[in-house]
């Protein structure tokens, strides 16, 4: 007889594929969330470098600006100074030495032919520059005027037909130009000379005749406004301003200048730096201060900072998409991924779930081993996510976050640690003075190298080696068959073994503390007390290699505020650390001059001075020396010494090892000046 279903089973049977289709996709957005965290420290890394490079190029882009004022100031100081050397010549150039002291046309007819001869010569110079638009000279004995292209006996005539100046009437040019008395001055106008409407530049300057002023006679230079501010235009301040100030604040040049930014002008002071932010008439600004130390003038700059950011816009805008570029690849390998790895889990469950039954962990760790067979590349994965977990949770033993007796036991069986030995040693491996800007992967292949020389002293499988931080390596290692005073022996001897081979062949100081304790239910106290032996400043330890926490016992502060004490700044810890700074300073050339040499020369330990040292003077013990020993190189270096003789001076055993210590301090090879 034909059996049929009943609407629970189908009912059930429909909510358990439900469920295993639900538990799948858990399964696979649990890979993809895990996946994704692993590439969001690269894309983090990808934004920061975004970042930076964003405003390097801005920054890049403002120093080209400031660079472009220099450029502008070193012309105009190139015009002017052709001026001056312009002025020396008439100087000396008899016939216009005739002009200005013995030609008086208006007395003695035949003198004019010296006002010709000097007009010739005038007119000659005024070609010769093109930056000139014109050149007057005024001799005061004959009240004559010359220019490049005319002679005027009469200034009043001349004046307002051949030549004026923009709101000047002829008494006040008279009175301000042809008469001043001062030896020299500057200042913008609009003129009308040589047939046409131009700005200039007027330098007027007395005649001075071998150095000898009279104080009437005067050379006028007309220079073209428009060449003197060419340089400047590769800054594109159109919608900024250009100005030029002479020491007194007053406007030497002044280009496209509004009243509130001469109002800002007034109370700005020039800032040190290449360039500054600042609002001018509520719009951001860039603005460039150059002080020139020949004329005593400040040149200053201004363009609109939206100006400065549309340049790196093209270049910020390709860095962005290559920014999303790189992200929706991280996540569509981030989900290619997740799927290609979490199909054996999800088919395991698949299987589990078919069965109709409720299955163990037991059962399960079965069937996944089952489903992964064959498969070598995820076997060797789950293998290394095994060990990380048995390595995470080993750690939670020894940092006391397991606390209980039967957990501990599991984990140390799981571990591989020797349960059945008489005695075990904690040793606390401490890297002395390093820093947080130091060469990690320098850091990390040293470490590995000496993981090789701690298995190099001991048998490999008796041993656990743990990097616990950056600084601190835990080494535990069980004793068979030995008494407490030989296992400390024993231990001894491979500490002494590990630094003397480690002395050499690493760039850091290391620092050994330990315990011994019975029971691997100890372990983490163990571990304590082995941090605890570090916080000794004395050398209570004689030549022993490990700094022992039954030796320490009595020195180490018994309370909070004892322990506040030794770490506050006190006088007698300043006193110390300058003692050791003055010792450095006497001593740089010694080679052998290190942590352990201070420690032993001052009868401290080493994690202790590193410690001190840099609590008290902000600054690394091994970053100090080298400090030292390059600021006395380079004045070594510029006392004509080799390389290799100022290498031997400073304390370094080969010219290489100095010259990497140079360029890791200045940046550049000693050679390279």
């Amino acid at each position: 007889m034909q059996e049929k279903s009943t609407p629970c089973g189908c009912i059930g049977g429909k909510m358990r594929k439900r469920k295993i289709a639900e538990k799948g996709k858990v399964i696979h957005r649990q890979f993809f969330s895990d996946i994704l965290l692993v590439f969001a420290v690269p894309f983090l890394i990808l934004v920061i470098v975004y970042i930076g490079m964003s405003r390097n190029i801005e920054r890049q882009i403002c120093l080209r600006n400031y660079d472009i004022v220099k450029t502008g100031v070193e012309n105009m100081e190139k015009t002017i100074d052709s001026l001056e050397k312009l002025a020396i010549f008439f100087e000396h150039d008899r016939d216009i030495l005739n002009f200005y002291y013995r030609a008086n046309p208006r007395e003695e007819g035949k003198s004019t032919s010296d006002v010709l001869a000097a007009q010739r010569n005038l007119s000659a110079a005024g070609i010769a520059n093109s930056d000139i638009a014109n050149i007057q000279m005024y001799a005061a004995k004959s009240g004559t005027l010359i220019d490049s292209s005319v002679c005027s006996l009469y200034p009043e005539r001349y004046y307002g037909g051949r030549f004026w100046i923009e709101g000047y009437d002829y008494a006040r040019w008279e009175n301000e130009i042809l008469k001043n008395t001062q030896q020299q001055i500057f200042f913008e106008e609009q003129v009308f000379t040589q047939g046409r409407n131009c700005d200039v530049l007027i330098y007027n300057r007395g005649y001075t005749n071998q150095g000898r002023w009279n104080g009437n006679d005067r050379i006028v230079f007309l220079v073209e406004k428009q060449r003197l501010l060419k340089a400047f235009g590769a800054a594109n301040y159109e919608e900024g301003f250009l100005c030029v100030r002479d020491r007194a604040g007053g406007y030497v040049l002044a280009e496209h200048m509004s009243d509130g930014a001469k109002r800002y002008l007034e109370n700005h002071v020039p800032d040190k730096k290449d360039y500054v932010e600042c609002t001018i008439d509520g719009r951001k600004m860039l603005l460039i201060d150059y002080y020139s130390g020949i004329l005593e003038w400040t040149y200053t700059l201004a363009v609109p900072y939206d100006n400065v950011k549309m340049m790196v816009k093209p270049l910020t805008n390709i860095m962005a998409c290559l920014v999303v570029l790189a992200s929706i690849a991280g996540i569509l390998v981030a989900v290619w991924t997740s799927l290609k790895f979490s199909r054996p889990l999800v088919r395991v469950h698949q299987m589990l779930g078919n069965s109709g039954k409720d299955a163990s962990l037991e059962d399960f760790i079965y069937d996944l081993t089952e489903a992964v067979k064959g498969h070598e590349a995820l076997k060797e994965e789950m293998q290394k996510q095994l060990l990380l977990v048995q390595y995470d949770r080993l750690r939670d033993v020894i940092i006391g976050n397991v606390v209980g007796k039967q957990e501990i036991q599991m984990i140390i069986s799981q571990s591989g640690i020797n349960e059945n030995a008489d005695y075990y040693v904690l040793l606390l491996l401490v890297w002395n003075d390093l820093d947080a800007d130091m060469n990690l992967e320098e850091i990390s292949a040293q470490k590995t190298y000496m993981e090789k020389v701690i298995f190099d002293q001991t048998e490999k499988d008796a041993c656990l080696i743990m990097q616990f931080d950056m600084e601190k390596t835990i080494v535990l290692i069980p004793y068979e068959g030995c008494t407490l005073h030989e296992t400390q022996k024993k231990a001894e001897s491979f500490a002494k073994g590990v630094l003397d081979t480690k002395l050499p062949n690493l760039n850091y100081s290391i620092s050994i503390s330990g315990d011994i304790f019975d029971d691997l239910q100890f372990l983490s106290k163990g571990f304590y007390h082995a941090q605890r032996a570090l916080q000794v400043s004395k050398n209570i330890f004689g030549e022993s290699p490990v700094q022992w926490y039954y030796i320490t016992k009595a020195y180490i502060p018994l309370s909070k505020d004892e322990e506040k004490n030794d770490d506050d700044n006190s006088s007698a810890n300043v006193k110390a650390v300058e003692e050791i700074q003055k010792y450095i300073n006497d001593h740089y050339s010694d080679s052998a001059l290190s942590l352990t040499m201070i420690a032993e020369k001052f009868f401290i330990t080493e994690a202790y001075v590193s410690k001190l040292f840099k609590r008290i003077s902000g600054q690394n013990f091994s970053k100090y020396i080298e400090g030292v020993r390059m600021k006395q190189a380079k004045i070594f270096l510029d006392e004509g010494k080799t390389v290799a003789e100022t290498s031997e001076l400073v304390g370094y055993n080969t010219p290489q090892v100095f010259r990497r210590a140079w360029k890791r301090y200045y940046g550049n090879l000693p050679s390279d000046g």
